[in-house]
């Protein structure tokens, strides 16, 4: 009885370790339950894309409304090439026109840019998302439910970073490994 209470105690000892271990990795910037702020016009109205800066970030890369291609890339962020991104979980009007969804960012390398905001555009009017930080992935729904004809992003030059663990977190995975050694040990001296 006791041995099988104790085997109970280690599996339920390594879910929790895989529960500890999902929290303590360092996972990227995610743009949770960012709220838009809607806005008149064209993001870049009267400029060339390449100049174009909102809130101090400049334009990266614009996709078309339907996302299947890349209408616009700037210059100075030669890297990027739209290869970078998915787009998923789309919703459509009953115009068959792209209402909203979500992206993922995933860098081929360091030398991608870092995207801090993007802007949906729709209508005579457009979506701001933005973050003080780096965002990997994110939600998008248009200005009053039109359909999408554009999605920009906009960020800074920078490292489109590959994580490297926090010395705090590879203390704690340390911890988390000794704990498991442990538990396994006292199972076998028990049974």
């Amino acid at each position: 009885m006791t041995m099988a209470l104790f085997k109970s105690g280690v599996f339920l000892g390594l879910s929790t370790v895989g529960v500890v271990l999902s929290a303590a990795l360092p996972l990227p910037a995610q743009a949770f339950n960012l709220l838009p702020t809607t806005i008149s016009g064209n993001e870049c109205s009267g400029s060339n894309f390449q100049d174009c800066q909102i809130n101090g970030d400049a334009t990266l890369i614009k996709f078309t409304g339907l996302l299947n291609s890349v209408d616009e890339v700037n210059g100075l962020f030669s890297s990027i090439d739209g290869s970078e991104f998915t787009f998923l979980n789309l919703q459509l009007n009953d115009d068959d026109e792209i209402i909203s969804g979500d992206w993922i960012y995933n860098p081929n390398d360091a030398t991608d840019p870092v995207i801090t905001s993007w802007a949906v555009k729709a209508g005579n009017a457009y979506n701001l998302y933005t973050n003080d930080g780096p965002i990997f992935s994110g939600s998008f729904v248009t200005p009053r439910g039109a359909g999408l004809s554009h999605l920009t992003f906009l960020g800074q030059a920078g490292s489109g970073e590959t994580s490297v663990p926090e010395p705090s977190a590879i203390l704690g995975l340390g911890a988390i490994a000794g704990l498991v050694f442990g538990l396994k040990l006292r199972l076998e001296t028990t049974v």
